[in-house]
This record gives C-alpha cells, structure tokens and sequence, in this order.
C-alpha cells in the first residue's frame, strides 16, 4: 500500500488502485485490516485523495471512489474516512464539479 500510495506515475497508480480495488477482507495477510493500513499510512492516504480536487486523470478519480466503497463495506474504515476530512475532499471535488457544468451551462445559454 505504501508504494501505491507514493506513486507519481498516473498511469501507475491507476492500475495499483485498480489492483486494491479488487482487494476484499479476507485477500488481506492474516492479521492485517484494511483500517490499519490505513492508520499506519494516513498521511500518503489523505495526500492521494487531495488528488482528487487537485486537476488529475478522471481513471484516478474514478480508481478512488471506487477504493472508498470498497473500505466502506468495513464499520471500521468507515470510521476512519469520516473522522480524517476524507468525505470532505469528496464532497469538494462534487461541489466544484458541478458548479463548472452549471458555469459552462449559463454561458451556453447566452
């Protein structure tokens, strides 16, 4: 996960994602929790998902949103993305989303 999450090659962390994406519980080392990795890596987790509002590829966005249902299925992890501004970033990128289509609307319409 470390790696995946220090990657600065897009294409590359596209496919890691993809990869982690397709991670369930039970794929995990014994004794190892989704939840955990998280904590031990909370830094580099909330840097990628800043990636989100920042202008990166759509794949990545997608790869994330992706992720964060996957996490979500876990009482523990949805915990964790509550608590650390995760659901912010998200609900910023949205937001910012959809003013821009409304923008590109209103001066379609003029």
């Amino acid at each position: 996960m470390q790696y995946t999450l220090a990657c600065e090659n897009d294409d590359l962390l596209v496919e890691w994602l993809g990869i982690m994406n397709n991670f369930t519980r039970d794929d995990l080392p014994a004794g190892v929790q989704w939840h955990d990795q998280l904590d031990d890596n909370k830094a580099r987790v909330v840097d990628v998902f800043n990636k989100l509002h920042d202008s990166c590829h759509d794949d990545i966005k997608l790869e994330l949103i992706i992720w964060i249902g996957e996490l979500c299925s876990s009482k523990e992890c949805c915990i964790w993305l509550a608590s650390t501004g995760v659901l912010d970033i998200i609900h910023r990128v949205f937001a910012d989303r959809q003013d821009s289509e409304d923008e590109a609307s209103d001066s379609t319409s003029l």
